[in-house]
């Protein structure tokens, strides 16, 4: 079995995923989300 990992660093939060390189099925998903954008009170 071997297996990739694809990570998206956007401005909106990061994103990666485990993806089975033989099947192509998507094993894990992880996100982080975080405001680019300090909000003012």
């Amino acid at each position: 079995m071997r297996y990739g990992v694809a990570i998206d660093l956007g401005t909106s939060g990061y994103r990666a995923q485990k993806i089975d390189l033989d099947t192509g099925e998507i094993k894990r998903t992880v996100i982080t989300l975080r405001n680019p954008f300090p909000v003012r009170t």
